[in-house]
């Protein structure tokens, strides 16, 4: 179930059986709290981003994207891969001290470069990269913001072409900000309505049309009038994101003096969290396991050894 900021402040409100103004306020910051809580658990792979951009001659620092939250790689590509082109992949300075002292040898630049490190909103490079249009990679795990953004639900979709990312809207409402946003086009069986499904927004074309991720895969919509919602929606998987409401609901009721719902609330929540875990928590599902003895791995496909 995918849970916009506007449904799981709601979801909360019908758990805590409360829906006054000001336990919906409440409920939004303990959602948030739960939400952080839940992404701090673990590396989750989901989190990680790819940006790149291209040397400039004797230019040392280069601008991140705002939402950096830690650098996971840092290489730069110079040539072409696919015609005998060289990665240099970096190392990443682990302290201010060390990069100083890296950078105590001046004036050196090469395109064989060797370390990095995060400095004031921007990534620099020892050595001094010596060439231009040489290709950056950055690999980082984003910061999450706060869920705050209220559910628009006034706009319609005019136009939608199913295997087509494009959107046409019948509001002149569409706006930037609506980049990284989800839209559910509301399913009906009548003819010209929407499948149902949420889809991530790419993209602000112009104010009546944006473009999703994905293709659209419902039938096709031309010159209807479909209801959406679009919401801000949490990073997490859409199985996992009630977790939050349940911590949420679970503060609820250990300030209103119900420690028995305030400790089942917050059950559920831990395991949620650890199924989200143990789903999520890496990129491969692979069988090698850890036995969680002594720290060595163990491959099930292997027959055990015989005990004497």
């Amino acid at each position: 179930m995918i849970l916009t900021y506007t449904g799981a402040q709601n979801l909360y409100g019908l758990l805590t059986g409360s829906q006054t103004t000001n336990n919906l306020a409440l409920g939004a910051q303990n959602i948030n709290v739960g939400y952080k809580f839940m992404l701090g658990t673990t590396e989750w792979p989901f989190l990680e981003r790819t940006v790149q951009t291209t040397t400039i001659a004797g230019q040392q620092f280069y601008n991140i994207p705002n939402n950096v939250d830690k650098l996971i790689t840092a290489t730069i590509t110079v040539g072409s891969v696919t015609s005998g082109g060289t990665i240099f992949r970096t190392y990443q300075a682990t302290s201010r001290d060390i990069w100083d002292t890296i950078n105590t040898a001046t004036g050196v630049t090469s395109t064989d470069v060797s370390y990095c490190y995060i400095l004031n909103g921007q990534i620099g490079f020892w050595p001094i990269p010596s060439a231009s249009s040489n290709t950056i990679t950055i690999n980082y795990k984003i910061a999450v913001r706060d869920l705050a953004i209220a559910d628009l639900t006034t706009a319609t979709v005019v136009t939608a072409t199913q295997g087509s990312p494009t959107l046409t809207m019948a509001t002149t409402a569409m706006t930037a900000g609506m980049a990284g946003a989800y839209i559910q086009i509301a399913p009906s069986f009548a003819a010209g309505k929407g499948d149902g499904l949420w889809y991530q927004i790419l993209s602000f074309v112009d104010t009546t049309h944006l473009t999703l991720v994905n293709n659209y895969v419902g039938a096709s919509i031309a010159t209807g009038t479909a209801s959406c919602i679009i919401g801000d929606v949490m990073v997490t998987p859409e199985k996992y994101q009630i977790g939050p409401v349940w911590w949420a609901v679970s503060e609820y009721f250990l300030k209103n003096g119900d420690t028995s719902k305030a400790e089942g609330y917050r059950a559920q929540f831990d395991e949620l969290t650890q199924q989200m875990l143990d789903d999520c928590g890496k990129k491969t599902a692979s069988v090698v396991l850890d036995d969680g003895y002594d720290g060595t791995w163990v491959n099930p496909n292997l027959a055990p050894m015989q005990i004497l």
